[in-house]
């Protein structure tokens, strides 16, 4: 059951759960995270976003290397509605398939847009962690990330700097989530959803996801928002069920190191030394990520965040 669905199912009154023959599965279900999305929004989104996610899975299975194309071509991709949580992406090693939620990709697309907006107007970042909390760890019931800051879709699409972080979250981010997972399972990885990965195995899947990257030159400009999104869902560092994909400082540096490594080949062949500099600029973003975790300042303190960033005030903490 879909955790839109179990929503639902859990506002209905129990006769009628009993009657659909669901009372007991629901006993049995863990309790569903805020849906900030609904069913509608994402079916509509479906639309847009699954047609993008099956092109990219099927030019990421071809560049796979030719002693690898046996087994790639075995790998399958499933696009759900929606996942575990908001910014689930995940595998299943039994039936050798890559889940790719639209509802994942959308509010990865929404923040990274909220994340620009925040920077160009000047305003706190401790209201994004806060609301990446309060969503994701803590299940409050909030709108999606624009919309729950006030900012429309159509003043979105007329900042370039949102627009340029959407484009980049479509494609070479979307690119690199997607190869993490498939090579997990061409790795041999069989942690199922529920199981998180060990951190061997998230370098392994960073490494064939970096691969395709290199060969497509191309680079995960918004991959740091992605692992900040992690650790602000989860400041102590557990990361333990939901098929998520640990983030440590040794998984930040070694991305980091790779790109510094091989920079020409993270970079489009029209730019240049801007795409230099750029490769670089990530780099360092993702190497300082892990410094400040290991120094435990990558993310503020729990204890009266919501109380400094309340959820009621959100829609006017980063004005025009």
């Amino acid at each position: 059951m879909s955790r839109i669905l179990r929503q639902i199912a859990q506002r209905a009154r129990p006769g009628i759960l009993r009657a659909a023959g669901l009372w007991l599965l629901l006993l049995l279900a863990p309790p569903a995270l805020a849906a900030p999305y609904t069913a509608a929004e994402l079916e509509s989104e479906k639309q847009r976003l699954a047609p993008l996610i099956r092109t990219a899975f099927r030019e990421l299975r071809a560049a796979v290397p030719e002693f690898d194309q046996f087994r790639a071509a075995e790998l399958l991709l499933s696009v759900p509605l929606d996942g575990p949580s908001p910014i689930y992406f995940g595998n299943r090693p039994d039936t050798q398939t890559v889940v790719i939620p639209v509802e994942s990709v959308r509010f990865l697309e929404d923040f990274v847009q909220l994340e620009a907006i925040f920077e160009r107007r000047g305003c706190d970042r401790g209201w994004l962690q806060a609301y990446a909390w309060a969503l994701l760890a803590d299940g409050r019931d909030l709108p999606p990330p624009l919309r729950a800051f006030g900012i429309t879709a159509d003043t979105a699409a007329d900042d370039l700097g949102a627009r340029l972080a959407a484009s980049d979250l479509l494609g070479p981010t979307l690119q690199f989530l997607i190869a993490h997972e498939m090579g997990h399972l061409l790795r041999g990885d069989t942690r199922g959803p529920a199981e998180p990965h060990s951190l061997a195995e998230e370098l392994g899947a960073d490494r064939f996801a970096l691969d395709r990257a290199a060969g497509f030159r191309i680079r995960p400009e918004s991959l740091d928002t992605v692992f900040l999104l992690e650790r602000w869902r989860d400041p102590g560092g557990a990361q333990t069920g939901g098929g998520k994909h640990p983030v440590s400082p040794e998984r930040l540096q070694a991305i980091a190191d790779r790109l510094l490594l091989d920079r020409d080949m993270f970079r489009s062949f029209r730019s240049g030394e801007l795409g230099q500099v750029q490769v670089e600029m990530l780099a360092y973003d993702l190497s300082g990520m892990g410094r400040l975790m290991d120094s435990a300042r990558l993310v503020r303190p729990l204890e009266g965040l919501l109380s400094d960033y309340p959820p009621s005030q959100m829609a006017l903490a980063c004005p025009e």
